[in-house]
């Protein structure tokens, strides 16, 4: 595999002036995610990404199919982007449709990459293509496979190219500007360095032709767990005990974060009352339906007696919900 090619990266606003008409990566190239499962334990940005690609392409039949996983916890397709919001909003994420295209096109296997480029080629009718063989955010270092395909004149076998690089260097330039012969179907492997806590902007040069893609940084923040109940500050919990009732009685039973604890967001789908106490003779009990929030999720207990002779009731619920946690990185 030929190292004497170049990839780099560059200030967006620098190459625009020099570079008005930038070739942008055609969506419609990238494959179809197939309904899988997302693992947000890992690479969480990009699963991020590729979650938000799979829900919007998810048709009603699968909504309760299982889409991503976080631990011990499971999402169906019809919560997966409540899920997604909730993480993104948490960590300070905000993708690009192109940088959220970045990303989708890193997690394609060989196969993929190898349709994914003779659509570039073919369909497009793009002479530069590219992927990346590796991880592209949490690391120093990623590396950029890059493919070109002389069209108009396919008689030249070779061409010169050039990559810019902002806020990074091309390994094998020793710098952020790199140039280097690219061969016709042949793949070039360059390798980028740059601040994974920064943006990066990479621009390939081939005859003119310009193809550019940015990678965002990693978010600031590492994902953690934790549990908070109605018994907390702010939450309700229901506690009753009664004889020979008429009518119906009840309340609603809820979990609220704290206003201080904005690192702290609810997970969605995991609302559970715990019982200590649920009996009686001559009542209905029963719980409502769910009352969703940002910051509170509440249900109402109800306790319905059907006669106030020889009845009681004894409730005591405690309504518990798991959360998401942004941990600054260290």
């Amino acid at each position: 595999m030929s190292k004497k090619v170049l990839i780099g990266v560059y200030m967006q606003v620098i190459l625009a002036a020099t570079f008005p008409a930038l070739a942008q990566e055609p969506e419609s190239c990238l494959p179809a995610l197939m309904p899988d499962i997302v693992d947000l334990s890992h690479n969480l940005e990009i699963n991020l990404a590729v979650l938000d690609k799979m829900s919007s392409t998810t048709n009603e039949a699968d909504k309760t199919k299982i889409g991503a996983k976080y631990g011990n916890f499971a999402f169906d397709f019809g919560s997966s982007q409540d899920v997604s919001n909730t993480l993104k909003k948490l960590l300070k994420i905000e993708y690009s449709r192109r940088e959220m295209d970045t990303l989708h096109l890193s997690t394609l296997s060989d196969n993929a990459v190898e349709a994914y480029v003779e659509c570039i080629h073919i369909r497009q009718k793009e002479e530069i293509a590219y992927s990346f063989p590796g991880d592209i955010v949490d690391d120093e270092t990623f590396f950029l496979s890059i493919n070109w395909q002389p069209l108009e004149r396919p008689e030249i076998a070779s061409a010169k190219v050039v990559v810019k690089v902002s806020q990074g260097q091309v390994v094998e330039a020793n710098g952020p500007t790199f140039e280097g012969d690219i061969f016709d179907r042949k793949m070039a492997l360059v390798t980028v360095k740059r601040d994974p806590d920064k943006s990066v902007q990479v621009a390939i040069i081939v005859n003119n032709e310009v193809k550019s893609f940015e990678i965002p940084p990693r978010t600031a923040f590492e994902l953690g767990k934790g549990v908070i109940d109605s018994t907390m500050p702010g939450g309700k919990s229901y506690k009753m005990a009664t004889r020979e009732n008429r009518g119906d009685v009840g309340s609603d039973v809820c979990v609220r974060l704290p206003d201080e604890a904005q690192n702290t967001a609810l997970v969605p789908g995991t609302f559970r009352i715990i019982y200590a106490a649920k009996r009686g003779v001559g009542v209905t009990l029963g719980e409502g339906e769910l009352k969703p929030g940002d910051r509170q999720i509440c249900k109402f207990i109800s306790v319905a007696f059907q006669t106030p002779f020889k009845s009681y009731a004894e409730v005591d619920a405690t309504a518990v919900m798991d959360t998401f946690i942004a941990v600054p990185r260290k």
